[in-house]
């Protein structure tokens, strides 16, 4: 359930106004908490217009966060997937060749089977 900061309404996900519009406040607004009435993970609140945006600047002191949020460089995400994992380009190629037919006729070997861990006959 999404419910108005400003006003009485309140949306279902589908019934909510376009998202030029909405403004996603989260689920625990301090003016709330303060009358009594903490977060709930079933409820979020949103501005559902910018009229309703609007009164809550001028009536309730919201203020934008205005926080200038930036993606890292890069992350290190390889304990994830171990040390055998591909690489991107390996793995490009890979599908590449999975698309053509031509993908495990031999040419490549799965590079989590070493000969070290094959049984002996």
């Amino acid at each position: 359930m999404y419910r108005c900061q400003s006003c009485p309404l309140a949306y279902c996900p589908d019934c909510l106004p376009s998202s030029e519009e909405v403004r996603y406040l989260g689920t625990d607004i301090p003016r709330f908490t303060k009358l009594g009435f903490p977060g709930n993970a079933i409820y979020h609140y949103i501005h559902c217009s910018k009229q309703c945006e609007h009164v809550a600047a001028t009536e309730f002191g919201f203020k934008e966060d205005k926080l200038d949020m930036k993606c890292p460089s890069s992350l290190e995400v390889g304990y994830a997937f171990g040390k055998d994992a591909m690489e991107l380009k390996d793995l490009a190629q890979m599908f590449k060749e999975k698309a053509a037919g031509i993908w495990g006729k031999g040419s490549r070997k799965s590079p989590r089977k070493s000969p070290v861990n094959t049984p002996v006959e």
